[in-house]
């Protein structure tokens, strides 16, 4: 089985993300994608604007909901500590050892700063990467062994604009799915941050 790790913060989970599984699973047929909410990004271990994961894990759930292929995986939220990339594609390789291949979906911005994260060289032992083409990440040809380049649109969005369009009481319908918007609304979760 051929699966797919999508991870992050999911702060909010948008139609970027869900677009990059689609291809990811069509282009190199993957059996299954697994998102994976981190508890504890590396990167924003000091940001107390981070929603509390329960929530960003319910965004994930609502937004996968109908995809049978696509499983919400809490791995890292039942982990203490810091959500590592390493820890998890251990752990993932225990759950799914081989001849079962386990591919890391990310973006050009995570193949540029790979030499940052803990255990690079293990991680890429652990996982084949599939990478997406990101504004202002200039991607090297050929990609290294172990990498593989999913051809699809830039996303012009991030999870950072689309929290600030919710305080500020913009549209966001054309970047959120309907059933994650509802929720947002419902639980008034960015709009506590307006000033």
């Amino acid at each position: 089985m051929k699966i797919g790790i999508l991870g992050g913060s999911f702060d909010p989970i948008h139609k970027g993300h869900l677009a990059l599984a689609q291809e990811s699973a069509r282009q190199f047929k993957l059996d299954k994608i697994l998102f994976i909410p981190a508890a504890l990004p590396p990167h924003k271990r000091k940001d107390a604007h981070l929603s509390p994961a329960t929530v960003r894990a319910e965004m994930v759930r609502r937004a996968i909901e109908g995809e049978p292929r696509w499983e919400l995986c809490e791995i890292e939220l039942n982990r203490s500590g810091v959500s590592y990339t390493v820890d998890t594609l251990r752990e993932l390789q225990g759950i799914y050892p081989s001849p079962h291949q386990l591919f890391f979906i990310a973006g050009a911005d995570s193949f540029h700063d790979l030499k940052t994260w803990k255990d690079p060289e293990e991680i890429l032992k652990l996982a084949e990467w599939i990478v997406a083409p990101r504004p202002s990440f200039q991607l090297p040809e050929p990609l290294p062994s172990r990498f593989h380049l999913l051809k699809m649109q830039l996303v012009q969005i991030s999870a950072t604009e689309l929290r600030e369009k919710i305080v500020r009481g913009e549209e966001i319908s054309e970047w959120i799915p309907d059933q994650v918007r509802e929720f947002l609304e419902d639980m008034k979760i960015y709009q506590r941050k307006r000033r």
